[in-house]
């Protein structure tokens, strides 16, 4: 799950509601049954946005040669 908004659009709520719905059409509408969120570790609003949305952290790991924190939710 990704998203990106405007600097002058942060610290309004909008990335929390745009991720809650994410997680809800890829719960509900594909059938998934686990969401994974790569975040920059260094991105601590995201970080925050995550763990809002009731993500937890997993693991670290490498994307494309940068360094990533993997929070996740799954649902059974």
């Amino acid at each position: 799950m990704g998203y990106l908004f405007i600097r002058k659009f942060w610290g309004q709520g909008f990335a929390i509601e745009a991720a809650r719905a994410c997680m809800e059409y890829g719960f509900s509408k594909k059938g998934y049954k686990r969401i994974i969120s790569l975040i920059d570790p260094n991105n601590q609003r995201s970080i925050r946005v995550a763990e809002k949305n009731g993500l937890k952290k997993e693991c670290t790991t490498v994307y494309k040669e940068k360094d990533f924190v993997v929070y996740s939710l799954e649902i059974h």
